[in-house]
């Protein structure tokens, strides 16, 4: 397999706020901290936002306001099959979890919230979703880039 480098996605608001949102977790799940943590199987590099070797414990954080759109959807699931795949490869039971800070979010992917088949699926392999309140400045900061964002592919698309 080539050896190629992933381009990082996101910025500075985004990789602030998941890290807020994983230090909370980590606060209510009373555990000394979630790192991230890089994986290593054969050829295969798996990162994730927050691990916990002692408490059996890996997250994954969604730093976006608002309802997912179709890709942001793909997100979530390949972030849960990600979670899915370390728990198999590391041979153990973890408790999976999926951060948000966004109630719009939250809410699409909660089974009790929804009848689509990805909250069907994330409450049927047994994922923990959690809803992690952020600060108005940090919340403000991510409106900011998401309409950037989406003012940059207006104008790649028109």
């Amino acid at each position: 397999m080539a050896n190629r480098k992933k381009k990082k996605s996101g910025s500075n608001a985004q990789i602030n706020a998941e890290r807020k949102m994983v230090f909370s977790y980590s606060n209510r799940k009373n555990i000394k901290e979630l790192d991230k943590k890089t994986f290593n199987f054969d050829e295969i590099r798996i990162e994730v936002d927050g691990y916990s070797e002692e408490s059996g414990i890996a997250c994954e954080a969604w730093a976006h306001i608002g309802k997912p759109k179709a890709a942001q959807k793909a997100k979530i699931m390949k972030d849960a099959a990600k979670l899915l795949f370390l728990e198999k490869k590391l041979k153990r039971k973890l408790t999976k979890a999926l951060l948000f800070c966004d109630h719009d979010a939250f809410d699409y992917f909660n089974f009790r919230n929804s009848s689509n088949w990805m909250a069907a699926c994330l409450n049927e392999w047994g994922f923990e979703l959690e809803y992690i309140e952020l600060q108005d400045d940090i919340l403000k900061s991510l409106k900011k880039l998401q309409k950037k964002q989406s003012e940059a592919m207006r104008k790649i698309n028109s």
